[in-house]
C-alpha cells in the first residue's frame, strides 16, 4: 500500500500540490491543467501502469519536496498485481474529487 502511495506522490498528488502552491499558474489558468490531470487519471483507471511514465504536468524545475528521496523509492518498488490493482483503485477515488 506505501508502495502505491509512493507512486501516487511522484507522479500525481506531489505535482499537482507544488502546482498550486507555487502560483506557476494563476487559479483561473488551472481548467487546462485540470483537465490533463483528469485525462491522466482516467487512462490510470483502465492501465494503472501509466502513472510510471512521464509526468502529466511538464514545468521546468518542479521544485517539490521529498522528490528525490521517493523517486528514488519507486524505481526499486517491485511491480505485483496488487500494488496495480491498489493504484486502479486509488485513481478511480481520486478521479471523483477532480
Amino acid at each position: 500500500m506505501l508502495e502505491a502511495c509512493f507512486i501516487l506522490y511522484v507522479h500525481v498528488t506531489g505535482p499537482y500540490w507544488w502546482l498550486v502552491s507555487t502560483g506557476k499558474v494563476s487559479y483561473l489558468e488551472l481548467s487546462p491543467v485540470m483537465k490533463e490531470l483528469e485525462l491522466n487519471l482516467q487512462r490510470s483507471t483502465t492501465c494503472p501502469e501509466l502513472l510510471e511514465g512521464e509526468h502529466w504536468l511538464n514545468f521546468d524545475n518542479m521544485d517539490i519536496p521529498h522528490m528525490m528521496k521517493f523517486s528514488s523509492l519507486v524505481q526499486h518498488i517491485q511491480k505485483t498485481t496488487l500494488l496495480w490493482t491498489l493504484l486502479k483503485q486509488m485513481a478511480q477515488s481520486m478521479l471523483r474529487t477532480v
